[in-house]
């Protein structure tokens, strides 16, 4: 596998994208959106799946996350991460124009590209969303929203621990052991940050009945980060279009955990049906 770096810009900000391609030409684009204090260095393994079976992979470190410019877990607004699907959109046409493209995003990276989906409208001929972003294990109690809130237009960058924990990630330990010598993950979150990410997945919630492209939804059932009843909910708001995968005893990152081939037998076996 291939992978080249590149030093991009997205709302005025330099980012470190990737873009991956296999031993032969690719047919086909997959555009992924990462999660929440994470980095797409922690894909490579992953990617080198999709790219035996004819992707490119065009991807990026978010704002304040990886190699990537910004205060750690830091968005001005929604509209940056939106911008920054936009961008990766436009590389993507850049480097394989014409080329079918899939939609991929995960936990945080859900929520962005649930939301992308719903108010962009892009030209996709799916998308594949896994542990989004929609319904907390843990929400905020609402008196603390409330505070957040108020405090936001003097504070918006003020920054907190997301208060996730390796543990609550993956089972798979050699992926636990990786995950503590990774320097580049880190575990905060601002307010502006939290408040964007909380109001959107509310807007997915209302919305997702206008979803206009097939949808492969992927959730654990020992998530303990995000709560897969947001899913279900999602599904059941719009079965034509989603296909719902709960995976029995999988933690957050399902393409983290031992039996990653049969996440993988999956979404293969349903891209095939599109791509």
């Amino acid at each position: 596998m291939e992978k080249i770096e590149f030093n991009w810009q997205s709302s005025g900000k330099p980012v470190y994208g990737n873009i991956f391609r296999g031993e032969t030409t690719p047919d086909k684009v997959l555009i992924f959106v990462h999660g929440i204090g994470e980095h797409i260095g922690r894909y490579d393994a992953w990617f080198e799946k999709f790219t035996q079976k004819g992707f490119a992979i065009v991807c990026a470190d978010h704002h304040g996350h990886g190699k990537s410019a910004g205060k750690r877990g830091h968005f001005k607004n929604y509209c940056e991460p939106l911008d920054f699907v936009s961008m990766l959109f436009e590389k993507a046409d850049e480097h394989f124009p014409s080329l079918p493209k899939i939609l991929y995003g995960h936990s945080m990276g859900g929520n962005i590209s649930l939301n992308y989906l719903l108010r962009k409208q892009p030209r996709v001929k799916g998308a594949i969303i896994s542990s989004p972003w929609i319904k907390l294990q843990r929400p905020p109690a609402p008196w603390l929203i409330t505070l957040a809130e108020w405090l936001h237009p003097v504070f918006p960058a003020f920054s907190l621990h997301t208060g996730i924990k390796r543990e609550q990630l993956t089972a798979n330990v050699s992926e636990l052991k990786a995950i503590k010598k990774d320097e580049l993950i880190h575990g905060r979150i601002t307010l502006s940050t939290f408040l964007a990410l909380n109001g959107a997945s509310e807007y997915v919630k209302r919305n997702i009945g206008k979803l206009h492209v097939p949808m492969l939804l992927l959730h654990g059932t020992d998530d303990q980060i995000v709560n897969y009843e947001g899913a279900k909910e999602l599904h059941h708001k719009n079965e034509r279009l989603i296909q719902l995968e709960l995976f029995e005893g999988f933690k957050h990152e399902l393409h983290k955990e031992e039996h990653r081939d049969k996440l993988f037998d999956i979404i293969n076996n349903w891209l095939e049906q599109f791509v």
